[in-house]
């Protein structure tokens, strides 16, 4: 069990690990951008609300010694407050992943770089 999520070199900016845990030979690690910031609409600039909060799960590069690493975040969702606006409502963006994906940035480049110095196949990657 990973104890102490100071030792976990997450590297993302802009984005606080809040937990560390292993779980069944699995690291999973829970982010979050900090709180206390004013976010504003970008079609309007009315100052935005809080809808909450929405858990993303996504999978990492290998954690320290090849164990298996998911990245939970709890990705936070703004609406602006103007009815008139055209925008409605939208969530926070990271250089962790993009929009809609199941991969972050540093699991596709580690994916990449295996089946180049390997050449082997997606599926092989995947076992």
């Amino acid at each position: 069990m990973v104890q102490d999520s100071s030792a976990v070199e997450f590297g993302v900016l802009g984005l606080e690990v809040t937990g560390v845990e292993e779980v069944l030979g699995e690291v999973v690690v829970w982010v979050q951008s900090p709180g206390g910031q004013a976010v504003f609409c970008d079609g309007c600039g009315c100052r935005a609300r809080s809808k909450g909060c929405r858990e993303v799960v996504l999978r990492d590069a290998p954690f320290s010694g090849g164990r298996p690493q998911r990245v939970v975040w709890n990705k936070r969702v703004w609406v602006c407050p103007d009815a008139r606006c055209c925008v409605g409502s939208w969530t926070e963006r990271s250089g962790l992943a993009g929009p809609r994906r199941v991969l972050t940035g540093r699991a596709v480049s580690w994916a990449v770089d295996r089946l180049a110095a390997v050449e082997g196949s997606v599926a092989s990657l995947a076992r």
